[in-house]
């Protein structure tokens, strides 16, 4: 083969090589993007969750026993795609959640006759919607980081 038909092969072969890293570069940020959808997938399902037991907690100044476990159930993989601010955040709802459950029980119970102080229960029923009220309204900016798509 004359060496001008070598040369020609050689930059062929460069020009496919250099084509072949395109697209495989390309490749791999498209299989990232779908990993990145799946991911705000499903952190926007928790995120929700979160929205639902606040709105609940907020339009009843209660929260029932099937609000809780839908919101366990719905947040269970929270640990594992949210870093640890989160992740507390989420078992810190959820045990509020609980004590306001306890508290709005104990209060019903008080009020049917079964003997307790209840001013230490309805002190602690105000707490925790006062602290569902302010974290209520920061939820947004506690996610924003968490839900943007690059």
């Amino acid at each position: 083969m004359p060496a001008w038909g070598i040369l020609i092969l050689a930059i062929l072969t460069f020009i496919v090589g250099i084509l072949g890293v395109m697209v495989r570069a390309r490749k791999n940020r498209i299989n990232q993007m779908q990993i990145d959808i799946q991911l705000y997938d499903k952190r926007f399902g928790i995120y929700m969750a979160v929205v639902d037991l606040f709105i609940h907690m907020l339009r009843h100044a209660d929260v029932s026993q099937e609000a809780i476990a839908e919101y366990s159930e719905k947040t269970k993989e929270g640990a594992f795609l949210f870093d640890d601010e989160i992740s507390s955040f989420l078992d810190e709802l959820l045990n509020k959640a609980q004590k306001l459950r306890s508290a709005n029980y104990m209060l019903r119970s008080i009020n049917s006759g079964v003997p307790e102080e209840p001013s230490s229960k309805v002190a602690e029923t105000l707490e925790i919607q006062k602290w569902i009220h302010d974290n209520f309204l920061g939820l947004k900016g506690k996610f924003k980081k968490h839900l943007r798509l690059n």
